[in-house]
């Protein structure tokens, strides 16, 4: 895996006096790889390609100065360690879109302390546009995840575990179908596994909810508590107190059927698994 992160420090009209020897000293410490102006005179770019410890730190050094900071992190796989993961994120697939009205969803609150909720989406009423060509995974209008009647099919065959298939709309056999996943991982490792709580969390919330998205850090689970199957969600919500998602996990057997089945635009990525 190669990992690459992206700091950014940029200013408005007011800028700070000598605010890039400022910016120049906090992040040259850590060696970046690469430092550009892609901002002109108002911003510069670091690189690193690693995670350098301390970077909130930075954030919040920078701002208290005036200096505008914020960082990225992308991780990068290559199509072995692809195939050689035991867990990966299911990620990708086409977006489709929803016909009129039909894309239903009830909110459940998932905490009585903030009242962090989720989607329940209602795959009876809903019929999509777009016919499934084959063996695909689909996202109506970016939101629920469905599959096709080919790749169900597939997956029932294979008789993975840890899913539940919803038939889209009233048409038997369906066209489409809603992809659930019932298996629930145990919680992340953290650290080694780097996540920042969101607005809204209370002391007496459940470290299950209100976590930011997955944009500085590769899931890491710890070995000992590990229980997975062939389809899981995460423990954690993601997202803000209107709209916390769990993230879809496969095992590398679903990983390997999905690749011979042909299905196009997947872009999953590794789970670290540490003992």
């Amino acid at each position: 895996m190669r990992e690459i992160v992206i700091f950014d420090t940029t200013v408005g009209r007011q800028q700070p006096p000598r605010w890039q020897d400022i910016a120049m000293a906090a992040l040259q410490l850590f060696g970046p790889a690469k430092i550009t102006s892609p901002y002109g005179d108002r911003g510069i770019e670091f690189e690193f390609d690693y995670y350098p410890e301390g970077l909130d730190a930075v954030v919040d050094e920078l701002r208290q100065q005036g200096i505008s900071a914020s960082f990225s992190a992308r991780q990068q796989y290559t199509a072995a360690e692809r195939r050689q993961a035991e867990l990966l994120i299911l990620g990708g697939g086409r977006i489709v879109r929803s016909v009129g009205d039909t894309l239903h969803r009830q909110y459940v609150s998932i905490c009585p302390f903030c009242d962090c909720r989720t989607a329940d989406w209602q795959f009876a009423p809903l019929r999509i546009v777009e016919q499934p060509q084959g063996a695909m995974f689909a996202r109506v209008d970016h939101w629920p995840l469905v599959c096709s009647a080919e790749l169900a099919q597939a997956l029932q065959e294979a008789q993975v575990t840890g899913l539940e298939l919803v038939p889209v709309g009233p048409d038997r056999p369906a066209q489409w179908y809603g992809v659930r996943a019932t298996h629930r991982l145990p919680p992340l490792a953290i650290p080694p596994t780097r996540l920042s709580p969101n607005r809204g969390l209370t002391p007496q919330c459940a470290p299950d909810h209100l976590w930011s998205g997955l944009k500085h850090s590769q899931l890491t689970y710890r070995r000992q508590d590990l229980v997975a199957a062939d389809f899981n969600r995460t423990y954690e919500y993601f997202g803000d107190l209107r709209s916390a998602v769990t993230y879809v996990v496969i095992s590398q057997r679903v990983y390997r059927l999905l690749r011979e089945v042909g299905v196009k635009r997947l872009s999953c990525e590794p789970i670290r698994i540490v003992d």
